[in-house]
């Protein structure tokens, strides 16, 4: 257990930073979103990428999983807050890539439910072994 306190201690700091940094990047005369659309898809994908973290820590208190698959969950969680940041580069400017952000944000969200659900199935059959091992005298 204290190992996953540990988990969500790094998690809420990820997603402190990732806040800030947010904030930052508004007021940077390089990265500014300027085009309203664009702005509205980089706070939905930046809401979606906190929201992430907060479901994912609330999993990890709640689920007893194998920790090192809670490990790779938290490690996925922590690279999808990049999302935003490449959604920033490529929004930002006079004229944005729509195309490409919605390749990226499309892409990422798939690849991240995979990696979610190859990690629960994993768990799955971790404890189906588990219990077969058990019952076999």
């Amino acid at each position: 257990m204290k190992k996953r306190i540990y988990l969500i201690v790094v998690m809420a700091l990820v997603a402190i930073f990732s806040l800030t940094l947010g904030f930052v990047f508004d007021q940077n005369a390089g990265l500014v979103v300027e085009n309203q659309r664009a702005l509205t898809l980089l706070y939905v994908a930046k809401g979606f990428s906190v929201a992430l973290i907060i479901m994912v820590s609330i999993y990890i208190l709640i689920k007893k999983s194998n920790y090192g698959n809670v490990t790779l969950l938290s490690i996925a969680t922590i690279i999808f807050q990049l999302v935003p940041l490449l959604l920033r580069l490529v929004l930002r400017g006079d004229n944005p890539s729509f195309i490409w952000a919605l390749v990226i944000s499309f892409s990422s969200v798939i690849v991240y439910f995979l990696v979610f659900l190859g990690l629960d199935l994993s768990n799955d059959k971790l404890k189906k072994e588990k219990e077969s091992e058990t019952e076999t005298p």
